[in-house]
């Protein structure tokens, strides 16, 4: 009889032990994130043509965190999950009659937030929707960092639909 009870007990012991495990909380790779807003470049004279990068630099007013980006026609922006909307400082260098020549533009880009629930571990992802370009509201918004005329010529919205980073979102001329 003790035997029994005792062989009860462990069993017990070892199935509410076994039944409080928790399976690992991972997001498992491929699960929807949060995606960044694709920004081609293109040349002002052929705007069909897409225009290689070689030096580029593009950060947050204020921030020392540089957005990576290395060369080529297509960069990668975060946009912010608690704004509606984003300024980015774009300093491109090139070189012109023999000196290297650096120029500065503001880019400000509004836009909606949907957050949308994926899974305990995962948390939440935010898709983005672009704010309508119209002459009393333009989106993006490009300044020039001194007085002059800023170095992107023109933009335009290609997919207001921030949801993924397969293609642009916003094409740039310059």
């Amino acid at each position: 009889m003790k035997r029994l009870i005792a062989s009860i007990a462990i069993l017990l012991i070892l199935s509410c032990y076994l039944l409080s495990c928790e399976k690992d909380d991972l997001c498992a790779e491929g699960s929807p994130v949060t995606p960044h807003l694709v920004i081609d470049f293109y040349e002002e004279d052929n705007p069909s043509q897409l225009k290689t990068v070689t030096e580029m630099r593009c950060f947050v007013p204020g921030s020392n965190v540089i957005v990576p980006f290395t060369q080529g026609s297509r960069l990668l922006l975060p946009l912010k999950n608690d704004a509606d909307s984003v300024k980015y400082v774009i300093q491109y260098k090139y070189t012109a009659g023999g000196s290297t020549i650096s120029d500065t533009d503001y880019i400000e880009i509004k836009y909606k937030r949907t957050e949308t629930y994926v899974s305990r571990a995962c948390g939440f992802r935010t898709t983005f929707v672009l704010d309508n370009n119209t002459n009393e509201s333009p989106n993006p918004v490009i300044t020039h960092f001194t007085s002059g005329d800023p170095f992107i010529s023109d933009s335009e919205i290609v997919n207001y639909n921030v949801d993924d980073e397969n293609e642009a979102h916003i094409n740039i001329f310059f």
